[in-house]
């Protein structure tokens, strides 16, 4: 039996339930779930509020707390054990070309290391994102040339694209008229779903956990020969994201070996069944990021957890009541403990390959001052172990170095400001301790020459994104004066000596 053809539109952010904003569910998911085509999943939940980190836990099968440590603007070799075990690669050595449409370049990069790019690198120049038309209009004429079979096509539309909506409806008639949609397997979904301003009080959507965040958009049909044996219908019974691709490989009867927490739901998609109730993890943040906002769900419980408290709740609907129940709370506080230490387990790893691939590995024989009150903690106490076991001496409490001197300081320039670093060079001078030369590192390892704090990065970023300025205001703006104070907030309890 030949393989079907296989396209994947994402439709960023769109929520997967009618709204009176641009994030609501779209009439061509509406019209696809009334057709009978396929299936319709009323109680998909994404395990991460923003698209990196949901978009790598649908193409690996991980929890989102398993992949990375940090938003990396593009693949590094130390994010290859992670990254390249996913489903796309397994589909290519199964036969599949797979090619990538994204409509931004941090994405654009990431996919073009797993597929073949139908993008041009120079479309982002000035951090240009494509709408919704440039994309129909390549993946038209890519199809025009007649690609032979099987192909996988991932297309990415922009978050907030009124255009979506039209251009999916034209994409799919194009596809009837060319005859690839019967045949094809075809899966149209969100990333996650989405809550404004006006409902969260923040305008950073990926700061939340809440439920109606996670509530994405999502289609599945299959190949009309398959009709058969799994009748489309709407799917009331939950399922996550993380589970897609490992369902659509066990249709087509590809075996995955690498590890992974995803399940495939293909029972579901023969028949109305019970939901298998199992622990799952989801996050807002990665490890390097200065703000926690983790949840547990078990069933129709879910646990809320962030540094300032957590809170048992039972999700009825797209609402969250508060729910006491300690013996259950309990119980996923447990399973996120025992994630937790898996989880920073693995980070510890990404920093020793990071340091294996960087100038850091080099140093040996230098007096080190590599102050502990920096952030991320992690990142720092276990690059202090690497520094000594390549045999520099290596100082991290300010109190022991006071009037000594050392060959070389590590700052960590961290997201966005390198907040706290101006005043920490202020206390060693405070201290009297001498550095010959800093050296300011990002969470990646690498050597940065930015200058620390806020007007830097005010008018390091507006050179960047001017033209951007004018074709999206209020995106550019919150990215000039909000987030540098929001992080920078969080960063604070880090740095006191």
């Amino acid at each position: 039996m030949p393989l079907p053809d296989i396209f994947w539109f994402l439709t960023d952010s769109i929520c997967g339930y009618p709204r009176k904003d641009k994030f609501s569910l779209l009439k061509t998911y509406q019209q696809l779930a009334a057709a009978g085509e396929g299936f319709f999943f009323e109680e998909a939940l994404s395990l991460f509020p923003s698209t990196f980190g949901a978009v790598y836990s649908m193409l690996t099968g991980r929890f989102p707390c398993y992949t990375i440590c940090d938003y990396a603007p593009r693949p590094e070799p130390w994010h290859r054990r992670s990254w390249e075990r996913n489903y796309l690669r397994l589909l290519s050595q199964a036969g599949y070309r797979v090619f990538s449409l994204v409509c931004y370049e941090v994405g654009h990069r990431w996919m073009a290391t797993v597929s073949e790019a139908l993008v041009d690198p120079g479309s982002f120049a000035g951090g240009n994102q494509l709408d919704a038309r440039e994309l129909g209009d390549r993946l038209r004429a890519f199809l025009k040339e007649d690609p032979p079979s099987p192909l996988l096509v991932f297309v990415h539309f922009r978050a907030g694209d009124r255009g979506v909506d039209r251009e999916l409806s034209r994409l799919i008639s194009f596809l009837r008229a060319q005859g690839r949609w019967e045949e094809a397997l075809v899966l149209i979904c969100s990333d996650h779903g989405y809550r404004t301003f006006l409902e969260t009080r923040n305008p950073l959507h990926f700061d939340d956990v809440h439920v109606a965040s996670l509530r994405p958009a999502v289609f599945l049909k299959l190949p009309a020969r398959w009709r058969g044996r799994f009748p489309p219908r709407r799917v009331r019974e939950r399922i996550y994201t993380i589970d897609l691709w490992e369902t659509i490989l066990d249709l087509l009867g590809v075996s995955c070996g690498f590890e992974r927490e995803a399940h495939s739901f293909k029972a579901a998609l023969q028949g109305p069944s019970a939901s298998p109730c199992r622990l799952v993890r989801g996050d807002a943040y990665f490890a390097f990021q200065p703000v926690r906002r983790s949840f547990v769900v078990a069933g129709p419980y879910k646990l809320n957890l962030s540094a300032r408290g957590h809170q048992l709740v039972r999700l009825e609907g797209h609402q969250e009541e508060p729910w006491p129940e300690p013996a259950r709370a309990r119980e996923l506080l447990a399973f996120f403990h025992q994630t937790h230490q898996r989880q920073e387990a693995l980070m510890r790893e990404q920093v020793r390959a990071a340091f294996d691939h960087s100038f850091l590995a080099h140093l040996s024989g230098q007096r080190i001052l590599l102050p502990r009150a920096q952030f991320p903690p992690l990142l720092v106490n276990t690059l202090a172990e690497l520094l000594r076991h390549h045999g520099n001496t290596v100082i991290q409490d300010l109190q022991g170095a006071g009037g000594r001197a050392f060959d070389l300081g590590i700052l960590v320039f961290n997201r966005l400001t390198g907040y706290g670093l101006a005043r920490l060079k202020k206390e060693l001078k405070r201290r009297g301790i001498k550095v010959q030369k800093f050296l300011y590192i990002n969470t990646q390892l690498q050597l940065v020459s930015l200058k620390e704090g806020y007007g830097a990065f005010f008018w390091r970023e507006l050179r960047r994104r001017r033209s951007l300025l004018w074709k999206r205001p209020a995106g550019t703006l919150l990215w000039l004066f909000y987030f540098p104070f929001f992080f920078n907030w969080h960063l604070r309890p880090y740095y006191r000596p």
